[in-house]
């Protein structure tokens, strides 16, 4: 599975390079940080996944690390764009809302409302094919974290909502989520921009 993990990654990486790259000259400094930080988290998972020690022998603390860290992919893309455009989130109530306390959920609604309404769409006509990954990460990341018995792992034995098969399914599921945010970006800023600020 890390060989497969591995030959994955390598040829991902020169795609999501590129689309980082063609973001850039669009982001002031603050959102070119927080584009990199994601990027960079991305990275870094997968450096961690390709531990010798967690190879040899599954880890629960390293595979809830690894697992935890997997939100922290999407949540600096995504407020990234929303800085750049000066979105605001409110809450039901009309109250703002914090990027740094909002949920990814409804940090991608507002990113994926904003370039409809950049292209001339109607609203759902852009969906993100990858959504539930983020659904399926915080139940992981959620059951490693609270739940305090573990079922027994059938393939290692140990007490774990996961293992290394999981993990390179997810970070795998998270590449392809990710892509599809920055091409979907990237696609949206050659089409042109229209407005700057809005509430959402």
């Amino acid at each position: 599975m890390i060989f497969v993990m591995d030959e994955f990654w390598e040829a991902s990486k020169p795609r999501v390079n590129g689309l980082v790259d063609s973001l850039k000259p669009h982001l002031g400094d603050i959102p070119r940080d927080k584009l990199l930080d994601s990027f960079r988290t991305l990275e870094g998972i997968y450096e961690g996944m390709k531990d010798d020690a967690y190879e040899r022998e599954e880890d629960h603390i390293h595979f809830k690390d690894q697992a935890v860290k997997m939100e922290d992919i999407f949540k600096p893309v995504l407020q990234s764009y929303l800085i750049q455009r000066s979105l605001q989130l409110t809450a039901p109530n009309g109250t703002p809302m914090s990027l740094s306390s909002a949920r990814i959920d409804d940090m991608s609604r507002a990113l994926y409302d904003d370039l409809e309404r950049r292209r001339g769409l109607r609203r759902g006509d852009l969906k993100p094919a990858y959504s539930p990954l983020t659904l399926l990460v915080r139940f992981i990341r959620n059951c490693e974290e609270h739940v305090a018995i573990k079922p027994t792992d059938h393939i290692t034995g140990k007490r774990s909502f996961g293992n290394i098969y999981t993990l390179c399914s997810l970070f795998m599921l998270a590449i392809y989520s990710y892509t599809e945010i920055l091409q979907t970006w990237v696609d949206t800023e050659s089409v042109g921009n229209v407005g700057s600020t809005r509430t959402i």
